[in-house]
């Protein structure tokens, strides 16, 4: 008698949304984002860190991925990014998908830590880099695969 192994996340509640690729629809991503945690009573600082990484990771996206390429392209239509959450009981999981150019290649292969910077000294801050720290800092997992021309971004909070 063969025993099948369990997933111990199975089933999980998701929530999905699709958003313009523009910058002015990450606080929109924010709401909506909060209100597809609710059910999992997730608040305070550990939503917001998730919130963070997942305003980042949309970010990143809307300038450098879905919304760069239509605008190279001269796309008549606004592109979209189109998230997945999935609130499973040790860790809530967001898929971001975008159709825009592939990631350089081994972007998202070592864990990447934010710059060093003094934060005293507001004039030596970054102008850019710190995105991929910030997502790595915020979330416990972070992955990013490409398949028939869609880019996936996961990040992976875990509970507790």
């Amino acid at each position: 008698m063969t025993h099948r192994r369990e997933r111990p996340d199975q089933p999980v509640p998701h929530s999905r949304a699709r958003f313009p690729a523009r910058l002015d629809a990450l606080a929109d991503i924010g709401d909506w984002l909060r209100g597809a945690c609710e059910p999992c009573g997730e608040s305070g600082a550990w939503l917001d860190m998730f919130e963070l990484a997942v305003i980042e990771a949309s970010s990143n996206v809307i300038r450098h991925g879905a919304a760069a390429t239509a605008r190279a392209a001269q796309a008549p239509d606004d592109p979209v990014i189109a998230l997945t959450l999935r609130r499973g009981t040790r860790a809530l999981t967001l898929d971001l998908f975008d159709g825009g150019k592939p990631v350089p290649q081994g972007l998202f292969d070592a864990r990447m830590g934010l710059p060093s910077f003094d934060p005293e000294d507001i004039d030596t801050l970054p102008e850019g880099g710190m995105g991929l720290g910030i997502m790595y800092a915020s979330v416990d997992y972070v992955e990013h695969r490409r398949r028939l021309g869609i880019n996936r971004l996961r990040l992976v909070k875990h509970r507790g």
